[in-house]
């Protein structure tokens, strides 16, 4: 079993002194100066061994990642885990990371962190098509000075978004002494639900453009901002056309990305009608849909209500 760290180890002076002998001295003065040349907002505690938090802001999100995710950079170094002084690296100085898991289009805003000494911390992003050098959205940043157990919180001056071609990570450096307990991230979710289409409605007119819709044919229309899921709209036939034992038609919306599934979106049963449908369908990543016409021709005309993201 690993030796307990001992309170002498975590002695801010002891600890200061090991950062400088392995930063030098106008290095750590850099490092102490980070959190001001980087600009963030940093809420110190009051004093070392109390918990000092900032504000939360109105209309975020909270997840916590607790120290046991915390990893060594390199795995055969190990790492040092007690209740009191939370975890680091076996070695010293050395990184620890954690995976940051949030949905695409999350909004990082604000990072609060528990903490012994002084370790400083950083978001990391590794772009899946460019996976090195790793980027640096935010930080690295110096947490304030002293023993602990402290918390400091971090407002973000450039927010951090989650992309869906990168993987995301809280990164700590640590010296001797330098350890963590946790670390908790504010975020915006991304948007969800319903919002309402603006501008004109009208996106399909086939009697303006394009013609009747004849019987098996696909036209593509752009019924939502790209990135949504579905598209709700009123899908109109009209100047249906039909005769003798034939009388009745149908057109049929869907994704723009699949194949022809089968269904009706409208029918109509004789010639000269002019009916009108609301659709809720799954639409491509472009927001497009596919209509497909039934056994006779129509007219078509579509009209946006709005989309669900």
């Amino acid at each position: 079993m690993t030796e307990p760290i001992t309170l002498d180890d975590l002695h801010p002076d002891n600890a200061v002194s090991r950062r400088n002998l392995f930063l030098g001295a106008g290095a750590a003065a850099l490092a102490a100066g980070a959190v001001a040349s980087f600009g963030s907002t940093a809420h110190a505690a009051a004093a070392p061994h109390a918990a000092a938090l900032g504000a939360p802001i109105a209309g975020l999100t909270y997840f916590g990642i607790d120290c046991m995710a915390f990893l060594p950079d390199s795995f055969s170094d190990g790492r040092i885990y007690q209740e009191i002084t939370g975890v680091q690296p076996l070695t010293t100085p050395n990184e620890m990371w954690a995976p940051i898991q949030l949905p695409v289009g999350s909004v990082i805003r604000q990072l609060n962190i528990a903490y012994q000494v002084q370790p400083i911390i950083s978001i990391t992003k590794r772009p899946l098509l460019a996976p090195t050098p790793l980027q640096v959205p935010f930080g690295p940043v110096t947490t304030a000075a002293g023993g602990g157990p402290k918390t400091q919180t971090f407002d973000l001056p450039t927010p951090v978004t989650i992309e869906a071609d990168a993987t995301y990570t809280v990164r700590t450096f640590h010296s001797a002494g330098d350890s963590v307990f946790g670390v908790t991230v504010g975020y915006t979710p991304p948007v969800s639900g319903f919002v309402a289409s603006t501008g004109d409605p009208r996106v399909l007119d086939s009697r303006i453009t394009g013609g009747k819709l004849t019987p098996a044919e696909e036209r593509t229309v752009v019924v939502a901002p790209a990135g949504a899921r579905f598209a709700i709209f009123n899908l109109a036939v009209v100047d249906t056309e039909g005769a003798g034992t034939n009388l009745g038609g149908f057109v049929a919306c869907f994704a723009a990305n699949i194949a022809y599934p089968g269904n009706s979106s409208i029918n109509w049963f004789g010639p000269s009608q002019i009916l009108s449908n609301t659709v809720v369908c799954a639409v491509d990543a472009n927001g497009a849909i596919k209509i497909r016409g039934g056994a006779n021709k129509t007219n078509v005309v579509i009209d946006k209500i709005g989309s669900i993201l």
